[in-house]
């Protein structure tokens, strides 16, 4: 699925529907009449999908959606929080390197924070692979933020990276829930996120 994904906002849940039934060794799609032929119930993970499921899929369905809200091993990430020391602020963020994920607000703020905070260290750790990797290495040779932002890739443990880190961002345009954002918080970290929808059900601002 996440091969053949196209790098685009999809424009109704059918459409990301028959995008998540992609055929990844073939490429070829399953198509809409395909889906609700052999399709008689959806399980939604957020408010915001729900509502968007039973909006587009119409009345008729509305008895075939359920929500079940996505969830978490919290006993894995789950650790004591630790301060900064010595200055040094540690973010993290963890994500799918695709347009909606928003990762370049990122660079822009790590910038940002060094010109407007230059008492601490900040430090951005970007976990994730995706089509938008070196268009981002790209954006921080040219923002001088060498030392400053790092994309080691995928992570094997990213409990150890959560564990280590200081404060959680997530800047997704568009979120259906927000795994990670639980998964940091869980490690007792604090988040600072956009609005991405799904994340609206367990963020709640300045808490």
């Amino acid at each position: 699925y996440f091969k053949n994904y196209v790098s685009r906002e999809p424009d109704s849940i059918i459409e990301e529907l028959q995008y998540i039934l992609t055929v990844a060794k073939t490429g070829k799609e399953i198509y809409p009449f395909l889906l609700f032929k052999f399709t008689n119930k959806f399980i939604t993970i957020s408010k915001s999908i729900d509502v968007k499921f039973r909006d587009q899929l119409g009345r008729n369905w509305h008895n075939n959606i359920r929500l079940i809200p996505n969830a978490i091993n919290f006993m894995k990430f789950n650790s004591i929080p630790h301060p900064p020391d010595n200055n040094n602020i540690e973010l993290i963020s963890v994500g799918r390197m695709f347009p909606i994920k928003n990762h370049m607000y990122l660079l822009k703020v790590v910038d940002e924070l060094k010109k407007t905070a230059p008492g601490h260290n900040w430090r951005l750790i970007i976990a994730g692979n995706g089509p938008l990797k070196a268009e981002m290495e790209k954006q921080i040779d040219e923002l001088d933020l060498q030392g400053k932002v790092s994309l080691p890739g995928k992570i094997e443990s990213v409990e150890m990276e959560l564990k280590k880190s200081h404060i959680y961002v997530h800047s997704a345009i568009l979120e259906p829930f927000g795994l990670t954002i639980l998964e940091a918080m869980a490690a007792s970290l604090p988040v600072v996120c956009l609005d991405g929808g799904g994340n609206r059900d367990f963020i709640q601002n300045d808490v």
